[in-house]
Parts: C-alpha cells; structure tokens; sequence
C-alpha cells in the first residue's frame, strides 16, 4: 500500500485555510497513493481549545468536513483526516477527537480517541469523551488498519514513566487483527522527544509485528511548537521514510504486504456497533471505557533502523525559528522589534528573529543608560551590521534624569543613590520606548529574558519582560551560550565578545549578574531539578547542592510566580515551562 503523510501547518481555527490546503494535497496526491494522511485535529487546527465550544464553530467544522469528503470523489486514495466530532450521546463532552475515513464522497468510519491526556499542557478531557473500547480496524487496500490517535499510542511506560494507563489501544487493536497501525499525531515539541517518539512507534511495530505510519503536524502555535518529524517503520522497526523536520512536507512511502493473521470479522471497516456516520455527528452510539511548496519525499533505505535526530542545538534553533515566525504570521504580524543591549540574550533573539522573518523585519534599538558600557552599544551595532537588521540609538539618560527629578521629592532619592526602584525604571523607559515603535509601525516587541531570569525574577515587569512574545523564556541560560555558539558555527555573526564578556544588566554602576544569582551552571542545573524533574529542596541538596543555594533559588521561583503570570507568551522548548503547562497558584504559602 502506497501511504502519504501531508506534515502540513495549520491555522487555528482557519477551516477555510485548512480545508484549502487539504485539497491541494488530496489533488497532488490522490491518484498516486492508496491513502493520504492528515494529523490530528487538522481541520480545527491544534490546540483548538474553546472554539469547540462554539456552536457556530462546529456548525462551520461539519460544513468543513462534508466538502472534504466530497473532493475524494473519483479519487485512488482513502483520506484519514483528524478533525472534532459531535458524539451525539446522552452524557457527556458531546464531542470525539477523531479520525475519519473519508471515501468515494463521502464519510464511510470513524473512529475515536480513547486516551485523553489532561497533563502538562493538555486539557483534553474538558473538551472530548473517550472513544469506545470495542473500535476496529478498517480495511484500505488489502490492509487492516488500526487507527488512533496521538496519546492512543504513547502507552510504552519505560519511556513515559509518568504515563501509566490500564488500557493499550495499539495492543486491542492488533488483538483484533490490525496488521497497520495508523497514528494521527499533533505532538508538541520538547527537546529529546523526537527520538523517544520513533522509539515508543517502533518498539508497538516490532511487539506486535505491524506496520506503523505516524503523522505529526509542524506548526507554531501560541506556546506551542509542533516539529513534524512523521515517519513510517516495517514490522521490523526499519524506517521507511526519510523524517522531515520543521518544515511542511508530504512524505511518501510503499507499506510492505502485511503478514498478520486475519483474525477480525468479516465487515471490519464498520464503525463502533450501532453507529451511522455523518458529517453532524454519530446517532445511536455507545460509548465504552497549502501556501508553500511542499516536499515529496522518497522512501528511505530499508535498512534505516535507528532514529537520525538533529543535534540538540540545532533542534532548538529550528523550533525557536518556527515558533517565532509562526506566531509573528499567525497574529497577523509582519516585522518585530526588540531592544539590543550588547548581550548575549538579545543577540540570540536577534539572530533567530532575522533568519525566521528576513533581516529587513527586524529592528534592533540599543537604548544605553549612563551605566551602560561604550563596548555594549559597540557590540549591538556590530551585531546588527552582522544581520543587516535596522539599528536604531535612543540614549535614555535625559528620560531618566526626568523621573528621577520627578520622583525624588517622594521617595527621598538621595544624589548618588541607585536602588532597585531605579534600576527598573530604567528597564520600563526602555519598555516604553519598544512598544512606542510597536505602536507607530505595528512591529510585534519580541522580549529577551531567558528562563533562568524568569525563574528567579530577575527581570522588570512593564520593563524587558514588555512584549508580544518572549523567544527564549523556555531556555535556560548555559543552553542560551551553546545556542549562540552554534549560530557562529560557519561564521562569527555574534561577536565572540558578547559570548565571552560576563553577564550584566547594566543598571548600576558594575553591575554583574553574579552579584545577585548563583552561577548559571548551578542555577540552571537546581532549576531542572525543581521546575521540569519536581523534586524538593531536600532531595536537591541531597544531589550534592548548597543548601543556602537551594534556599535562596526556590523561595525566588516561589515568590515570582506573580511576575510569570504576567509574562508573555514563550516558546515551550522543554518538558516544563513556565506558562500553560505550570499551573502554580499565586497567592500560596507552601515551602518547598
């Protein structure tokens, strides 16, 4: 059987968009293959959290759905499509996260997500019901697909050790005969994930001796970075298909002869017993427990067995790349400005902002107070230069003396004297400065703070935590140094003296951010343990960590949590972010 796998990037809840995008490719591809593929929840676009709950919505996905089903009239190829269904049931959600089969116009299976997951930062179970228990797999061209979707198939506990379920879908399935199974996918990205995936699909393939496709979506959206990285194994494990990664693709590959015993009924492309399908939903149902070019790829040679990952630090450029473009687009956004202070964190952001938006989309502002050092500014403009992004100085010494002279009287500012009061006010004049630009020439402000800063607060509020998106919030800072120095692995775009200098926010007179934090190494390494691995204060210290340390760094996390909830959205690049997957309260007394 001759599968492709259309790893497109669709918009939220642009039906029409996503509906035109999937007849491009049903058009290209629909009389060269047997089956064509589409992620999870393609049409509505994932998350898309609660527009399900707009009547209007679903009313238009229905419509949405009907006309798809109608352009594979004619056509070689099935269509499976991920996409909400009403359920039509008594109880419950009253809608299914599904994958629909879609033949000669019309709808003709569905079948349903079964496993929900209301982890990290999924929220499924408000949205959907469970699908049934008892679902079977559906004949295309002489093989017995098992489909599910996404969490359906991510039940190998040696590699999700927090996931334990009692209940395996691609396990029922291939008990019923499945000979392919078929995962629909919309699988955030975190570093790692890519190779654990392929490990988890290909260990299901070789246990139970089945073909396995699984198509993942690309997209960035909102926190959100999807990396796509779809892929088929033989029975074996081999890899049939040459993974794509961040980047729309339709990748094309031939499914071996399936070599299963046929030990399901004899009508197994029947939906759940009892169901009729339409476009509006199932009746009488139970319940149990493109704008870009896209690339058509060959199948990969059969002796491809283990996953050909992208290193880490390339992986996190080209996710922050997609994040930052796709969000910048999607919002309706065409150029960004941000602040260049001469440091490392705006020299990334800057950097990852001109390759995902061209040079000619970026501005850059150094905005030098009179703690600012000479070589600071000397270091932003050479960047700039480097990108050949527009560069503009705007010194705030004279707003500055302006506050400072206003405020003095009432809060008894002594000549000479720089508290934290002024140090941020410096920080929010340069905030104001940013969203000046923003408002004048509809530039989205791009904020620079990395996760280690937002960790512990150190950071302003309404100063350079100001933005539309916060680029690298998910990325700690020793991963901000090897990020930088990958981007001059072929040349040296960011001066190598931004990388060497030490850090400093430059809001007093030489001011070094280890005056007031840990090292970064050991910042960082207390940050995981705490923040993506939850351990508490005793377990870190019994890792081999300052007790002192490890006090100061958790009461900060705790205590900043308010400044967070007040942050932009950020790029989620590891297991735990700071955002809508880290749901802490604010105003709380635990210590941990």
């Amino acid at each position: 059987m001759r599968v492709a796998l259309a790893q497109l990037d669709p918009i939220v809840g642009d039906l029409e968009g996503n509906l035109s995008r999937a007849i491009l490719i049903l058009q290209e591809q629909g009389n060269n293959v047997d089956l064509l593929l589409f992620p999870e929840l393609y049409l509505t676009g994932y998350p898309p959290l609660d527009l399900l709950e707009r009547p209007l919505f679903l009313d238009r996905l229905a419509e949405t759905i009907d006309r798809l089903a109608k352009r594979t009239t004619g056509q070689r190829a099935a269509v499976i499509v991920g996409t909400a269904v009403p359920t039509k049931l008594p109880t419950g959600k009253g809608l299914y996260n599904a994958a629909l089969v879609l033949r000669n116009g019309t709808i003709t299976d569905m079948r349903a997500k079964r496993l929900l997951p209301t982890y990290d930062v999924f929220d499924e179970n408000r949205y959907f019901d469970p699908g049934p228990s008892d679902q079977r797999p559906v004949v295309i061209a002489g093989h017995k697909l098992g489909l599910t979707i996404c969490e359906d198939a991510f039940t190998d506990s040696d590699l999700w050790p927090e996931l334990r379920y009692d209940v395996d879908p691609v396990a029922d399935l291939a008990r019923a005969g499945a000979d392919t199974i078929i995962n629909l996918s919309a699988s955030p990205f975190v570093l790692g994930k890519d190779a654990m995936r392929f490990q988890c699909m290909a260990g299901h393939a070789k246990r139970h001796h089945v073909s396995f496709v699984y198509a993942n979506q690309i997209a960035g959206n909102d926190e959100l970075i999807f990396d796509g990285n779809s892929f088929a194994v033989d029975p074996d494990g081999r890899l049939l298909t040459e993974p794509s990664p961040f980047v729309e693709s339709v990748l094309v590959c031939e499914l071996p002869a399936p070599t299963r015993p046929a030990v399901i009924p004899s009508n197994p492309s029947v939906a759940t017993k009892g169901d009729s399908m339409t476009a509006s939903g199932l009746t009488n149902g139970k319940t149990g427990g493109t704008s870009t070019n896209h690339d058509e790829r060959p199948a990969a040679p059969a002796e491809a067995t283990s996953w050909p990952g992208l290193a880490t630090e390339d992986a996190l450029r080209r996710a922050l790349t997609l994040g930052l473009a796709d969000y910048v687009h999607k919002c309706g956004f065409s150029s960004v400005v941000l602040g260049l202070s001469g440091g490392i964190d705006s020299a990334v952001v800057c950097c990852l902002a001109a390759e995902a938006l061209g040079p000619e989309n970026v501005m850059g502002i150094a905005m030098p107070s009179v703690f600012s050092a000479d070589e600071s500014l000397d270091l932003a403009r050479t960047l700039a230069e480097n990108l050949s992004v527009r560069f503009e100085i705007m010194p705030i010494r004279a707003p500055f003396e302006a506050y400072k002279s206003l405020l003095a009287p009432h809060l008894d500012w002594k000549d000479g004297q720089v508290d934290l009061a002024q140090e941020n006010l410096q920080a929010r004049i340069r905030g104001n400065i940013l969203m000046a630009f923003s408002n004048r020439t509809g530039s989205l402000v791009l904020s620079t703070g990395n996760k280690s800063e937002l960790a512990v607060g150190y950071c302003t509020l309404y100063g350079d935590m100001s933005g539309g998106l916060a680029v690298i919030s998910d990325v700690p800072k020793v991963l901000v140094y090897r990020l930088a120095e990958h981007i001059n692995q072929d040349r040296e775009i960011i001066p190598n003296r931004i990388i060497t200098r030490p850090p400093s926010a430059e809001l007093r007179p030489d001011q070094k951010d280890e005056d007031s934090l840990p090292p970064y190494p050991v910042l960082d390494t207390i940050l995981k343990l705490h923040v993506e691995d939850k351990l508490g204060g005793a377990e870190i210290v019994a890792a081999g960590h300052d007790p002192q340390i490890v006090s100061d760094v958790l009461r900060l996390i705790q205590r900043n949590e308010y400044k967070r909830r007040q942050a932009a959205p950020g790029l989620k690049v590891t297991s735990k972010s700071f955002g809508m997957g880290r749901r802490m309260p604010i105003a709380a007394r635990f210590t941990p």
